[in-house]
């Protein structure tokens, strides 16, 4: 198996199953219970990745991060301007957001909005910076949109014999790996996905490619999600007839894009 992050996290479930089981034998119905409860649990305490959380202060109560960022902006205005009560309140949700931090905690200033809260903090050590330039709009601007099943044509390698390229293509396709867009070819074809080595591993739904053929043009990169299994079962019987394989992988995507102006 490859170092994807999802396979670390099948073998921390896994772990913590054969703790608890003692080795006992169990039902499989059993396994996959612990291992929807065990993943429920991690996403109630963001633990489910090492990468980048991002959220709001009062989602972040009770939890902690390593490194905290907080940005600015978004406060009501001047102390003076409000209720001494709903001054304290956002006082103490800045307060929240500063103390989820271990180890660091970056504070962003902007200029052009004051934040009340800020001058609490003079005298503390601390190092301050400020941007050389401007900030690269398409960098603030950028989106991240994960293709769900809905927006695939999901049975496109069903359709093709077990000795196709696309097979081969997705059984070396792994999370994180790159793959590109095509834009459709004529006004019958669709937006199609392309691994590394041009190979077509799947096909957007019509819908999806109508929505993505607009925005061809705005996508920076485009990466494997996951990797999903289908059956021939899976699918309705009045399409069975047309699938030439019983079961196939199909890639779950996501695509980075920014604004277009």
């Amino acid at each position: 198996m490859s170092a994807s992050p999802w396979w670390g996290l099948v073998e921390q479930l896994l772990g913590g199953w054969a703790t608890t089981s003692a080795g006992r034998a169990a039902e499989p119905e059993a396994v996959r219970e612990a291992l929807y409860e065990g993943l429920s649990q991690l996403r109630r305490e963001r633990l489910t990745g090492a990468g980048i959380h991002i959220g709001t202060l009062h989602g972040a109560k009770g939890l902690e991060f390593r490194h905290v960022i907080l940005l600015d902006g978004g406060w009501d205005g001047r102390p003076s301007d409000r209720a001494a009560a709903d001054s304290e309140e956002e006082r103490r949700l800045f307060y929240v957001g500063m103390t989820r931090a271990r180890e660091t905690l970056c504070l962003m200033r902007r200029a052009d909005v004051r934040n009340p809260h800020l001058s609490l903090l003079d005298g503390v050590d601390c190092v301050a910076c400020a941007d050389t330039g401007r900030a690269d709009r398409r960098v603030l601007s950028r989106q991240r949109t994960v293709l769900g099943l809905g927006d695939l044509h999901i049975d496109f390698a069903g359709r093709q014999p077990a000795t196709a390229a696309v097979h081969r293509a997705m059984a070396a396709l792994r999370p994180g790996d790159a793959v590109t867009l095509r834009a459709a070819r004529s006004a019958t074809d669709r937006v199609s996905v392309l691994s590394a080595d041009g190979t077509v591993i799947a096909r957007l739904s019509e819908a999806a490619s109508r929505h993505w053929s607009c925005l061809i043009s705005a996508v920076e990169q485009v990466r494997v999600h996951a990797v999903v299994r289908r059956h021939r079962k899976d699918c309705a019987e009045a399409w069975r007839g047309q699938l030439k394989t019983e079961s196939w992988e199909l890639p779950v995507i996501e695509i980075w894009t920014h604004s277009v102006r």
